[in-house]
């Protein structure tokens, strides 16, 4: 038989390991005195304790490990840690390339980050108008033709296309109810997506100038309007649809 401090040495797991092991029935000692409570192993046991450093080795929990000892299937259980291990790396790949990107880029665009967003049921009212003043003017005033309920609902601006120079700016917005849509308004339903976010209160131009360069850094192709959602205390929330994400 082998002391405790013995069969540490030889299979390299601590001593602190082999009590806790023994504690959750994960390898249990051949021998104990009555006595002195000391552990003594097999030297059969051995083979079992690299078994365990090694499960370990690969990623595997004990409570995944005590399973196998006590008749689990190793072949499944390595199947999927091997699944899980290629979902880690396509993960870590497409962090790495979104950091090699921001070093290459400029870290500006690191506030931007890809959300999913949730499908969105609103009612709107879409206009073209030749300025940003104006735009602002419209969205205050589309309040006002709504019934007094709806008037505080959460609110957003989708902005299909934006071209000052050419006094040209195709705005709608957009009140997040699922309500029966009021004259001049029409029930809009955003789908889910994928969505370049960035949250920001007043300094509007940095956050559009971020998102863009974000759009261009990590090679995110749009695939719908950019959508700002009025949340409390003048934050806004700025976000586009994207492809090419994860």
């Amino acid at each position: 038989m082998l002391r405790i401090g013995e069969f540490s040495r030889l299979t390299g797991v601590s001593i602190k390991a082999l009590r806790h092991y023994d504690d959750i029935g994960l390898l249990r000692p051949a021998l104990v005195d009555d006595d002195t409570s000391y552990r003594s192993y097999s030297a059969a046991q051995v083979a079992h304790a690299q078994r365990i450093a090694a499960l370990k080795d690969l990623g595997i929990s004990l409570r995944e490990i005590a399973e196998i000892v006590h008749g689990g299937d190793l072949c499944s259980l390595l199947r999927s840690k091997r699944n899980e291990l290629v979902r880690d790396i396509h993960a870590s790949r497409e962090r790495l390339g979104r950091i090699d990107a921001l070093l290459e880029n400029g870290a500006a665009s690191i506030d931007v980050a890809i959300r999913r967003a949730p499908a969105r049921v609103g009612l709107s009212m879409r206009t073209i108008v030749a300025s940003y003043a104006e735009a602002d003017e419209w969205l205050t005033e589309t309040k006002a033709r709504l019934p007094e309920p709806l008037r505080n609902v959460e609110r957003g601006a989708l902005w299909h296309a934006c071209d000052p120079a050419a006094r040209r700016i195709d705005c709608e917005v957009v009140y997040f109810a699922a309500a029966e849509p009021p004259r001049g308004f029409q029930r809009v339903v955003l789908p889910e997506s994928s969505a370049a976010t960035i949250l920001y209160s007043g300094d509007w131009i940095h956050a559009y100038a971020a998102l863009d360069r974000a759009l261009i850094a990590h090679g995110w192709t749009m695939s719908g309007s950019k959508l700002e959602r009025f949340m409390a205390d003048d934050v806004v929330e700025l976000s586009v649809p994207v492809r090419n994400a994860s």
